[in-house]
């Protein structure tokens, strides 16, 4: 099953292989006492017998570093943003799907510039960079 170690990993090998870089330790987001800087947000997820939604939110700033570091442009719109969010949701969702069962069904990432309200996540995790702070939830 999913724990933080596990979203961590399978997060910071993405973030290692996309930017080349080292993510700094996550914090239990509701640790920090206030909801992470973000405007950037994409919800996916799988459906099965045990049904998972994730939902990344993270800054303007960050997404457009990961934009530029995904394509080699700087955004140009807000949905070159939104596009980053969604990617990085599918490859988190589809990293936690390996580890749930064949019968789960990978769902297309949906993307708001207003948060989506997460109800009992099973994890949220928040990292935080020089350009912002991503934070990934996931409720089982």
């Amino acid at each position: 099953m999913i724990d933080t170690l596990t979203l961590s990993a399978i997060t910071e090998t993405l973030w290692q292989l996309v930017l080349d870089q080292d993510l700094p330790p996550a914090q239990d987001t509701h640790a920090l006492g206030t909801p992470p800087d973000a405007g950037i947000h994409a919800v996916a997820g799988a459906d099965g017998p045990t049904p998972m939604t994730l939902t990344v939110s993270l800054s303007h700033d960050l997404a457009a570093e990961l934009a530029q570091a995904w394509t080699g442009m700087p955004p140009e719109t807000e949905d070159d943003l939104l596009d980053v969010a969604a990617e990085l949701a599918n490859q988190v969702s589809g990293g936690v799907k390996a580890l749930l069962t064949d019968e789960h069904i990978l769902r297309v990432p949906v993307t708001s510039l207003e948060a989506p309200e997460i109800i009992d996540a099973t994890l949220d995790q928040t990292w935080t960079l020089p350009h912002g702070q991503l934070r990934i939830s996931i409720t089982l």
